[in-house]
């Protein structure tokens, strides 16, 4: 008696399954790194909108508290301009009105290179919730101003793909803002 033995003869009819199960396997693995970027990458932006946000509110009490160390020069903060004077930073000195313009002016340099579009001010403000850089809404300025003095610091909140451009080309895009009541 002569026992033949086929080419296939043990041999399992699943040649390849595991070598499915293994692309199976790292396909889903895949998907969960790529889940885990996004959590990474999302926390890396409110990690960043977080940091602005401290800045800027830190800036706006420096601010507040350099205009309570002398009271007498609020009303000379109805939305200040001016650059340094040179003066104000040696033994020298300089008038008050010199100084008030010289805080102010390194107080804006310091918004401007802390905070992507940094920009600030100080003004009477009897709503003071509303306005941003180049359209701040203050009160009228006035010898005798009816609204609290309000030190505003806002910055452009994010990325690339937060800015909205509209049909004739121009970009905008959302301030975010802090705002200290004095």
């Amino acid at each position: 008696m002569k026992i033949t033995l086929s080419p296939n003869a043990g041999r399992s009819r699943q040649t390849g399954v595991s070598l499915l199960e293994v692309l199976i396997a790292i396909l889903i693995l895949s998907f969960g790194m790529l889940g885990m970027l996004g959590l990474i990458i999302n926390s890396y932006k409110l990690t960043s909108s977080s940091n602005y946000r401290t800045i800027a509110a830190q800036q706006a009490y420096s601010m507040a508290d350099t205009l309570r160390s002398n009271v007498l020069i609020l009303a000379k903060f109805q939305n200040p301009s001016g650059s340094t004077t040179a003066n104000c930073l040696k033994s020298a000195g300089c008038t008050s009105d010199e100084m008030y313009v010289t805080d102010f002016a390194m107080w804006s340099a310091r918004l401007a290179s802390m905070l992507p579009a940094g920009a600030g001010t100080v003004c009477s403000d009897a709503t003071p919730n509303d306005g941003v850089p180049g359209a701040w809404a203050c009160d009228a300025v006035a010898a005798n101003p009816t609204g609290p003095f309000v030190v505003k610091v806002c910055w452009i909140e994010g990325q690339s793909w937060q800015v909205t451009t509209a049909n004739d080309g121009t970009k905008t895009s959302d301030w975010e803002c802090v705002r200290t009541n004095l």
